[in-house]
């Protein structure tokens, strides 16, 4: 049995959803030059080369700051540094910010003209304070400041030589990337010229950035916001196809009779577990068109196998050790069979995230290493835009031997807001964690991702 056999289609009601999704996207979207709207300091980097940025240090010490402006009209501020045994020159664009002014007659609110070293449009040249060698510089590209690119003269390769690395919130995507050019010549790069030279080497965004390809992410986050409170933890506890509170032993279900509970606001409460919270929002999906949930007996099968007489086939034998993994990878194969019309399972659905976005983070094995997942989201959202992910985290019990558990799970919706600054929302257990909160308490931890597409069409129970 696959995962949806005996949910009733509605097809004709399918196939409107999806014409009106398509022709309402195709009339209403609108996109947004990603790079157009920043500022490039190239023309006052050309201007103040030799006075600033190849200048000795010791005429730079103690120099106060300068603004210029370009042939646009932008302002860029240019200003010295000194870290130590490095320094810095800093070429910043202008940034207005509201600031309140008190005085005798009271509170008055003013713009204010800013120069962040790390804003977007910023380009900062590090050199060594001893001898004023040149160690590196950054391009500053994104509403995120965590986001960047840098240059420094190689070190593997010739001397006239150079190699940059893409930096996504301290990860490092692109590492030692040669650059068949010498570093000085970075100096007065304009952007657009260093977007084209690494364009195969970086993993850039496209240039069209579609604000609207994350509404459907959008609303379901506000819908499970507005939902948390009704949620109330509850071991092995979930909801059949037919929203019937159910108890999961093993792979089997039993019907609990549980005495109605009402929040504070009159809602009924929800009694969920780890992975009855993730069904409840797959169930989300798939109400709209089936009038049910997914059919909660097939998210027991297994889609990982055991050498039989191993330890691991042991104490799955008598523990439901991958619950998690099983479950999250069932549900996503689920909904994707619903909303096709096609009846798909794990292995044919496509639902993996199997991509190795960083090096060493990602294992067939243990799915993707937690600490860098904010910089993975970031990567599925700009190469999977309108996509959610459920995920299974992995544990290791380590008593007389390790013991591999999937016991949890969570979903993340990462995305862009119309300025492009990302986040990522997670909620797990029927909260909502911060994608630090949940990185710090499974610094050590590992999670199986599963990829869905969102909906605005989102109508959980």
């Amino acid at each position: 049995m696959h995962l949806w056999d005996g949910i009733p289609m509605k097809k004709n009601k399918l196939v409107f959803c999806l014409l009106f999704t398509l022709t309402l996207s195709a009339a209403s979207l609108f996109a947004v030059n990603f790079f157009d709207d920043m500022q490039d300091s190239f023309e006052i980097r050309t201007q103040i080369r030799n006075s600033w940025l190849s200048a000795k240090i010791s005429a730079l010490q103690g120099r106060e700051a300068q603004v210029f402006v370009d042939s646009s009209g932008a302002e860029f501020q240019v200003r010295f540094e000194n870290y130590g045994e490095e320094c810095a020159i800093i070429v910043a664009p202008c940034k207005e910010e509201k600031v309140f002014v008190y005085s005798g007659a009271g509170e008055t609110e003013t713009m204010q003209k800013t120069y962040p070293a790390e804003n977007r449009g910023s380009w900062i040249l590090y050199r060594k304070t001893s001898d004023g060698s040149y160690l590196s510089l950054r391009y500053y590209f994104s509403a995120d400041s965590q986001v960047y690119v840098q240059f420094r003269p190689s070190e593997r390769i010739s001397s006239e030589k150079s190699a940059g690395d893409f930096v996504v919130f301290g990860q490092t995507i692109a590492r030692s990337v040669p650059v068949g050019l010498p570093f000085e010549s970075l100096l007065t790069m304009s952007f657009a010229t260093m977007r084209t030279l690494t364009d195969k080497s970086f993993p850039w965004a496209d240039d069209v950035f579609y604000y609207e390809l994350y509404d459907g992410s959008r609303q379901m986050i506000a819908v499970i916001r507005e939902n948390l409170s009704r949620f109330r933890y509850m071991e092995s506890i979930a909801e059949d196809e037919e929203g019937n509170t159910v108890y999961i032993n093993k792979n089997e279900v039993s019907y609990v009779d549980l005495s109605p509970a009402f929040t504070e606001k009159g809602d009924e409460v929800l009694y969920q577990s780890s992975v009855g919270f993730v069904k409840w929002i797959a169930d989300g999906l798939v109400r709209p068109v089936s009038s049910s949930g997914v059919l909660i007996n097939p998210l027991f099968r297994s889609t990982v196998g055991f050498r039989p007489g191993s330890l691991a086939y042991s104490v799955a034998e008598d523990y439901n050790t991958m619950l998690a993994l099983d479950w999250t990878r069932n549900l996503a194969a689920a909904v994707v069979s619903v909303l096709s019309s096609n009846d798909y399972s794990f292995e044919e659905s496509g639902v993996l995230v199997n991509k190795k976005i960083i090096a060493d983070a990602y294992s067939e094995v243990a799915g993707y290493s937690v600490p860098p997942l904010k910089t993975i989201m970031y990567m599925l959202a700009i190469q999977e835009p309108g996509r959610f992910y459920l995920g299974a985290l992995r544990h290791v019990e380590k008593a007389e031997q390790e013991i591999v558990v999937y016991n949890e799970a969570a979903a993340f919706f990462p995305i862009f807001d119309r300025n492009g600054r990302f986040s990522v929302i997670v909620f797990k257990d029927g909260k909502e964690l911060t994608i630090e909160e949940l990185v710090e308490e499974y610094k050590d931890e590992s999670v199986q991702l599963v990829r869905l597409n969102s909906s605005e069409q989102f109508f959980p129970r």
